[in-house]
Parts: structure tokens; C-alpha cells; sequence
């Protein structure tokens, strides 16, 4: 337990920690253990939904299958980089369209007067 509070290990130590972190993060494995529970939350039926949730898992496999390949072409670093800034943009994108969803149904579910009604 020593050796692993060396300066020389603080490096990888960081690293080991902060992958997996990474990974809790951005929420994929909740996805992949509900997706059939999310999918019919969001409306679903329940074959669609489990249709859906093998879509995802198989779109996994094949996307795990390309990294596996390229990995020694490109590097670890360079797929770790650019999945990650992949899922920074994917989450704040959907952020962004889900907020101007919300506003544009708001102003325009209930006609030229939409922002009077519900308030």
C-alpha cells in the first residue's frame, strides 16, 4: 500500500480513478442496465421498447468492434479525447434542444396567446 502513494504512481493512480468516474458520469451505465424501463418512460410500448433496447446493445457491439480495431491505428488517447468531447457535445446538445422544445411548445401549444394561459 505504500508504493502506491509514490510520486512516481500519483500519475497513474489519477488516471486509474478518473476513468472509471468518467464513465459513471456520463450515465451509460444506467442506460445500458433501464434502457427498457427508459424507453418506456419516454412512450414506448413494451415489444418497442425492447426492440429498441437490442438496437442500442448491438449499435454498442459494433461501435466497441471499430474501437477495437483502430485503437492500435489511432491510439488509446486520441479515442478516450474524442469519445469524451463526443459525449460533452451529444449531452449539451440535447440539453440545448430540449430547453428550445420546451420553449417553443410553451409560446406555441396554446396559440397566439400561449404564454398567457399557462402562466
Amino acid at each position: 500500500m505504500g508504493n502506491i502513494r509514490r510520486r512516481k504512481y500519483q500519475a497513474k493512480l489519477t488516471i486509474a480513478f478518473c476513468i472509471p468516474l468518467f464513465q459513471q458520469l456520463t450515465g451509460m451505465n444506467v442506460f445500458m442496465f433501464y434502457a427498457p424501463i427508459l424507453f418506456k418512460t419516454v412512450g414506448f410500448r413494451s415489444n418497442a421498447s425492447l426492440m429498441s433496447t437490442v438496437i442500442a446493445g448491438f449499435v454498442n457491439c459494433i461501435a466497441t468492434s471499430v474501437s477495437i480495431v483502430i485503437v492500435d491505428k489511432v491510439g488509446s488517447r486520441f479515442l478516450f479525447l474524442e469519445g469524451g468531447l463526443q459525449i460533452l457535445l451529444m449531452q449539451a446538445g440535447s440539453l440545448v434542444a430540449c430547453i428550445c422544445t420546451y420553449k417553443a411548445r410553451f409560446a406555441s401549444s396554446w396559440g397566439p396567446l400561449g404564454w398567457l394561459v399557462p402562466s
